[in-house]
C-alpha cells in the first residue's frame, strides 16, 4: 500500500518533467501517420 502511494507521489512530477518529451514523441506519431494517409490517398 504503501509503496503504491510512493509511486503515484513520484508519479506526478515525472510527468511534469516528462510531459514535453511525450508531446513531440505524440506531434512525431501524428505527423507520421498523416503522410502514410496522405501517401496512400495520392496512389
Amino acid at each position: 500500500m504503501i509503496d503504491a502511494l510512493l509511486l503515484c507521489m513520484l508519479a506526478i512530477p515525472l510527468t511534469w518533467l516528462l510531459r514535453p518529451f511525450f508531446s513531440t514523441a505524440w506531434a512525431f506519431i501524428v505527423d507520421a501517420i498523416e503522410r502514410r494517409f496522405s501517401e496512400k490517398i495520392d496512389d
